[in-house]
């Protein structure tokens, strides 16, 4: 029968590291998006020939797993794998979770169980947040959460279940969002935070809790009736920023780039995600101001020699939310 999918890449507002320890987060879709197709050819095993060699093991891993947690999807027979994504990777963006989820809404379309347009995702999500633990160890669903339902959304972890959530509407927020090269793996660093807070760090384990606290506020921020959001916002993202950089998760290259873009005119911006480099946002006042902060910092980037691996670009809130593929 063969299968498709689609999950999107992720950009994290508020909660990073925080949410593994019960915390809300809050985050949105990104408009770059990964395909998974199978392609039903009888064979005997997942012919992964068409992937890259270096993410073979990866969808390997995906599929195995896959098939553990679906009952019929060996039976059903296995498939040329393709898959396309322009989610950039190792930079923050949510690419593991991406491709989990794809592959997940692949193997779900295979067996005749496609999402229906506004429908529930949640198998999906479920199989998707067991198949990213190959990637991150203790994922806790967020960014499988974002991957999946489109849209900006909060979302408040009960593990070893899925998060709840709650989508965020009619929010004009504007943002400029890139990233720079990463000094060290995702897991590593949430593994270093892990073990600092495990082994009674008192000063870790208080900026995690702050970091919580401030993603709470801004997920109160966003649900709530207020018509400006933005200035409180970038308020926010600047003491979490300091609690990050408190947790050593900052670089030098991001600190000069949110620098510069606050001379440029932003209320306030921080890295998204893991840390160490990777992705970044600042908040803007409206659509004119984020394009000459995009600008500036472009420029910024090059007077000091920064490499920027995405944008800097602009997105304004919410994003259309992402709709299963259609057969």
């Amino acid at each position: 029968m063969g299968g498709i999918g689609r999950a999107s890449g992720k950009l994290l507002l508020f909660g990073e590291h925080a949410a593994v320890y019960g915390h809300p987060a809050v985050g949105l879709s990104l408009p770059e998006v990964t395909r998974a197709r199978l392609v039903d050819t009888e064979a005997t095993e997942w012919d992964v020939a068409a992937i890259p060699e270096e993410d073979r093991q990866g969808v390997r891993g995906i599929l195995s797993r896959l098939e553990e947690a679906v009952p019929g999807l060996a039976a059903r027979g296995r498939c040329t794998v393709l898959v396309e994504s322009r989610v950039i990777r190792k930079a923050g963006f949510g690419s593991s979770a991406a491709l989990c989820g794809a592959l997940a809404r692949a193997v779900l379309d295979h067996l005749g169980e496609p999402e229906r347009a506004g429908g529930d995702v949640t198998r999906a999500w479920r199989l998707a947040h067991d198949t990213e633990r190959l990637f991150h160890g203790t994922p806790s669903g967020v960014d499988t959460g974002l991957s999946l339902l489109g849209g900006t959304c909060v979302l408040r972890p009960h593990p070893p279940g899925l998060p709840a959530y709650s989508k965020v509407r009619g929010r004009g927020l504007c943002l400029i969002v890139g990233a720079v090269p990463r000094d060290a793996a995702c897991a590593a660093l949430i593994a270093r935070l892990g073990a600092q807070v495990k082994s009674g760090d008192t000063a870790a384990r208080a900026s995690v809790d702050k970091l919580g606290r401030l993603a709470a506020e801004a997920a109160e921020l966003l649900l709530s009736d207020a018509e400006h959001v933005s200035e409180p916002l970038g308020e926010l993202a600047e003491r979490a920023m300091d609690q990050l950089r408190a947790l050593r998760l900052s670089t030098t290259e991001l600190d000069t780039l949110l620098q510069a873009a606050r001379a440029a005119g932003s209320l306030g911006g921080k890295l998204s995600g893991a840390g160490g480099g990777g992705a970044f946002f600042a908040i803007a006042s409206d659509r004119e101001a984020a394009a000459l902060i995009a600008s500036r910092l472009q420029a910024a980037a090059v007077e000091a020699g920064i490499t920027l691996t995405s944008g800097p670009r602009v997105l304004t809130l919410p994003e259309q939310p992402l709709e299963p593929p259609a057969r």
